[in-house]
Formats: C-alpha cells, structure tokens, sequence
C-alpha cells in the first residue's frame, strides 16, 4: 500500500513538472495609442475647400451644357405639339369637307367633284407629311434625350473621380504627416476618433496634425 501511495505522489508530481514546461512566456510590450479626428482634420485642410471649388465650378460648367440640351428639348416638344394640332385642324377639315359632299345632290357633285376632291387630295397629303414630321420629330426628341442622360452620367462619373482623385492625395499627405507625428511621440498605432467610445485627451494629436497642414 505504502508503495502505491509513493508511486501516485510522485506522479502527480512528474505530471505537474511536464505541464509547467510547456507554458509559454512572451515579452509583454507597451502599446502606446493615439487618436485624429479625420473628420476635424479634412474639415481643416486647405485643399478638401479647393477641391470642393474645383468640383463645384466643373459641375456648374456642365450643368449649364446640360440645361442647353434640355431647351433644345423643349423647344421640340412645342414643335411637335403645334404640328399635333395642325394635323387636328386638317383632319376637321377633311371631315368638314367629306359631310359636305355627302349632303348635295349627284348633279352638284359631278359638276364640283374634280375640286372636291383635289382639295381632300391635298389635305391627306398634308397630313401624311405632318405625320411624318411628328415621327422625325419623336426620334429626334429621343436621341436628345438619350444623349442627355448619357451627358449627365458623365458629370457623375467625372465628379466621382475627382473626388476619389482629391481623397487619395489627401490621404497621401495625411498619412505622412500622421506617420512624422507617431515617431515623434512614439506612438505605436493612431486610429480615428469617430471610433472611440472613450479616450484621454493627451492621446488626442488632431490639432497637432491641423498644425503641420499648415
């Protein structure tokens, strides 16, 4: 029994020596954080106002070649719409004129019927080419339209770049000035203020970032 006994205890002491030996230790470093309101600091930038005035004079530009197209629409609209009722007019016309011949007497007619029916000739044949001119005129007013929708997706599109082209030079500077900052203070990460639910203000380098920019 006496041996048993010995055997156990000096297991559980082997066991407790095997376990302790492969714990593994690490070097414990100080992180050291700092913060930037980026929001404050591109706020603050002399360039985010230039580019702002870029983008804003660009869009002013072109929106005024759009507003030039869209007249141009309109005006075929009004084109098309006084055309419309002419061929309505016509077309009371030529009923006028075909109730007309429908109440006289065969004799009238024959003595009348070469002018009766010139003029109704010349009233389908205006209102034939009248029709035609609204067809031109809505594939007109399509292409117009079409080709404004193109122009205004290429405002977007070249405002979109611009702004991503003023971002990622403004990032570059930001970024470097951060990066200046870090190792002067020996801070081993910066991250945005927007993100932090608390924080001491000497970790705060916003306005010594706002006064490198300028």
């Amino acid at each position: 029994m006496k041996v048993k006994i010995l055997f156990l205890f000096y297991l559980i002491i082997f066991a407790s020596l095997t376990f302790s030996l492969e714990i593994q230790t690490y070097d414990v470093k100080i992180i050291r954080i700092g913060v930037v309101d980026m929001d404050k600091v591109l706020k603050e930038h002399p360039a985010v106002e230039k580019a702002q005035q870029d983008i804003a004079l660009y869009r002013q530009n072109k929106t005024a070649e759009l507003a030039n197209i869209e007249s141009e629409i309109e005006k075929l609209l009004k084109e098309k719409l006084t055309i419309i009722t002419e061929i309505e007019q016509l077309k009371t016309q030529l009923e006028n004129i075909t109730k007309s011949t429908e109440t006289v007497t065969n004799v009238e007619i024959s003595s009348d019927t070469t002018e009766v029916e010139k003029q109704i000739q010349q009233l389908n044949s205006s209102i034939e080419t009248k029709q035609r001119n609204v067809e031109q005129l809505n594939r007109t007013i399509e292409e117009k339209k079409q080709y404004l929708n193109q122009k205004r997706q290429e405002l977007e599109d070249e405002i979109l770049k611009m702004k991503q082209k003023a971002e990622v030079l403004l990032y570059a500077e930001l970024y470097e000035i951060i990066q200046k900052i870090a190792q002067q203070e020996g801070l081993n990460i910066i991250i945005n203020k927007s993100g932090i639910l608390y924080g001491e203000p000497e970790v705060d380098i916003t306005e010594k970032v706002i006064k490198k920019l300028k």
